[in-house]
């Protein structure tokens, strides 16, 4: 009888490594799927919802309107604009 109960509890033991497992690889393949969703976002939209873009001059940046047309970029401001602040079209930076 004791042979039994022994033999029991290690195929009790076996399913629960099993289980183990198997919980351990959705847990890793939920991470990896997360960190998936996380770099295609960054990737599709680079910018957030910023309303400015970053563009490299020499060793500094203008800060740019999105759907800037590419023109005189010394107009532009070279910090971001503040939280409630807007970048215009013609490079002005004015509150909200």
């Amino acid at each position: 009888m004791e042979h039994s109960t022994g033999r029991m509890d290690s195929i009790q033991g076996i399913e629960t490594m099993q289980n183990m497992r198997r919980r351990l690889r959705w847990g890793i393949l939920l991470l990896l799927a997360l960190l998936f969703v996380l770099v295609m976002r960054t990737v599709l939209n680079p910018y957030g919802d910023r309303e400015w873009l970053e563009i490299s001059h020499g060793n500094h940046s203008h800060y740019v309107p999105r759907g800037w047309d590419g023109t005189n970029l010394s107009n532009f401001p070279t910090q971001p604009p503040g939280p409630d602040e807007v970048i215009l079209p013609d490079g002005r930076v004015v509150p909200r």
